[in-house]
């Protein structure tokens, strides 16, 4: 179903991609923030996308970056072994002839020799200079120093506090409700603006990253969630307009839009569109502004 198209105002400095749907015009919304005022626009993070629908796996290789320029680790990459096998995940370091490795399909992290390697990956990977070489100690000493192992490896999920081991995060469609979970847990909440049954990036991202194991995982450990709907068809009164006051408070113009706020509720970052890099992509650039807002809550909580 094609959505309506409306006209509202950016996300501050944030990069809203094509791959994202207008939201349906709501003229009889009252989308007014209560305070008046406006909210400093939160630092955004791509999820990639381009000005045509999301391409296949099979289309869209991950793009290498320059072993000459300046390299972030982690970075996404697609190896191969010599018997032509595929794997898609992180490189989080490299030493010598190894690099360290987070494999998106169930999350291990382990050291790959080059010599296991295709000689095109091998030969790839030789070109960049030793990074983080600690991240390669610790994955084969996890016994050494176990502080730092959590600090340098753990990174694509956050470790989990004592009290939510056994913690079940379950989505809700009440900011209030969630609000208070946040700050009573502790943990930064995700608010989802969606439209579940029109917008087909919204639709894609539930599937292959909302609905998945790992992110379930993940968000039972680390978040409060917060989904803020925008179908097509009726929406209760008191919902649409809390809605319709959310979208107008944090700038939203396109979905799907997600935005991580702490536990205090100040703004940590925010997502926009879906370009179809899945869940390993989503945790990455999510884990950063999960680790934020814990760690706020933790200062905040020290200096009660």
């Amino acid at each position: 179903m094609k959505a309506p198209r409306g006209t509202l105002p950016l996300l501050g400095l944030a990069i809203l991609l094509s791959a994202s749907c207008q939201p349906p015009r709501t003229p009889d919304a009252k989308a007014v923030d209560s305070s008046g005022k406006g909210v400093p626009p939160p630092s955004s993070v791509s999820l990639g996308g381009t000005s045509s629908p999301p391409p296949t796996a099979a289309e869209a290789p991950l793009t290498r970056p320059d072993p000459t320029g300046p390299v972030a680790f982690p970075f996404d990459l697609t190896l191969k072994n010599r018997d032509g096998k595929s794997v898609t995940g992180q490189v989080l370091a490299k030493r010598g002839g190894e690099i360290a490795f987070f494999r998106d399909l169930d999350g291990t992290r382990f050291v790959v020799p080059f010599a296991l390697l295709s000689p095109e990956d091998a030969a790839y990977l030789s070109r960049f200079p030793d990074t983080r070489a600690e991240v390669i100690d610790d994955l084969k000493n996890p016994r050494r120093n176990v502080p730092a192992t959590s600090a340098r490896v753990a990174e694509a999920r956050p470790s989990p506090a004592p009290d939510t081991a056994s913690r079940k995060a379950r989505w809700t469609e009440n900011f209030e409700e969630a609000s208070r979970e946040s700050a009573e847990s502790h943990l930064p909440m995700l608010l989802l603006f969606t439209g579940s049954d029109w917008c087909p990036y919204c639709i894609k991202l539930e599937r292959d990253v909302f609905r998945k194991r790992e992110f379930q995982e993940f968000a039972n450990q680390n978040l409060t969630l917060m989904k803020a709907d925008f179908p097509s068809g009726r929406v209760r009164r008191g919902v649409r307009e809390q809605n319709e006051e959310l979208k107008a408070k944090y700038g939203v113009s396109g979905f799907p839009t997600v935005v991580f706020l702490s536990p205090k509720g100040d703004v940590l970052g925010s997502f926009s569109g879906y370009g179809g890099k899945g869940i390993g992509d989503f945790l990455s650039k999510a884990n950063p502004l999960v680790a934020q807002g814990k760690a706020a809550a933790t200062t905040d909580a020290a200096a009660e």
